[in-house]
């Protein structure tokens, strides 16, 4: 029974192997030359169709190099408004902290001249990015702001789009 058992384990093995070296040869990724001559199939390649499908493929290719160079100019304008942002963010820090010593020393002052604490001026708080924020940035993109064919006049809120 062990022997029969261990005979089927090994035969399973094999099969499940051959099984997935099936279904890749079966889902391979189509070529170009597979969709041009479909079934293996010569076809005349002045016909229409042929032309059709070869002119189709050149513009999906030309698509695809256009939003290859859109997601890299769109990558740099992101990393562009980031280095902007931390400068903003690095000025504000420094001068909170200039803001910050003047009060200190303006207390110090104060108090060797024999001011009560709780007549002190109150300190000039933190410091606070504040940043243009569109629409955009709390919506959802579905097609109603930013979109070709939309002016970005009015959507369906009521809200004037800048």
């Amino acid at each position: 029974m062990e022997g029969q058992n261990a005979q089927l384990i090994v035969q399973n093995t094999g099969m499940e192997r051959m099984n997935l070296a099936l279904h890749a040869k079966e889902t391979t990724k189509k070529t170009d030359r597979t969709i041009l001559f479909p079934g293996g199939k010569g076809r005349h390649l002045t016909g229409s169709e042929f032309r059709d499908l070869k002119g189709k493929q050149e513009a999906e290719k030309r698509a695809k190099e256009v939003a290859v160079v859109t997601r890299a100019a769109q990558r740099s304008q992101k990393r562009l408004e980031k280095q902007k942002i931390d400068l903003a963010w690095k000025r504000i820090q420094c001068e909170n902290a200039e803001a910050v010593d003047m009060h200190k020393e303006e207390c110090r002052q104060l108090q060797e001249s024999r001011t009560r604490a709780r007549d002190l001026p109150k300190g000039p708080g933190r410091g606070h990015l504040r940043s243009i924020v569109t629409l955009n940035d709390y919506r959802e993109s579905d097609g109603a702001v930013g979109e070709p064919g939309n002016d970005g006049e009015d959507d369906e809120s009521g809200e004037e789009v800048d």
